[in-house]
């Protein structure tokens, strides 16, 4: 689930008619980083520190239609359950890299 739901929002979120995104993995000394970055339309600032919380959709989301807020809340959730770790890095316009480790 947590995959899909990261390549889905990606794909959703990015701008242009091929909507390429990239998903890499790769090993540090201690974990193995799972990243997925699209070239979309990034998330505000004033929303990132909401976009975990259960029913939120960010000022960018709703431009684009229909979300139940759930899927990155349900991705993270998911993610403490196993002990992993999830980060957003993003710039408006330009894209967002989620990151599990």
């Amino acid at each position: 689930f947590v995959i899909e739901q990261l390549i889905t929002n990606g794909i959703k979120y990015s701008k242009g008619k091929g909507k390429y995104l990239t998903v890499s993995g790769y090993k540090t000394e201690n974990h193995i980083v799972l990243e997925v970055v699209d070239e979309g339309i990034g998330i505000q600032p004033k929303d990132i520190r909401r976009v975990f919380q259960p029913f939120f959709t960010g000022e960018n989301g709703r431009i684009l239609g229909e979300s139940t807020g759930m899927g990155l809340y349900l991705a993270k959730k998911i993610c403490e359950n196993l002990n992993h770790k999830i980060s957003i890095q993003f710039e408006v316009n330009r894209g967002t890299k989620v990151s599990i480790l």
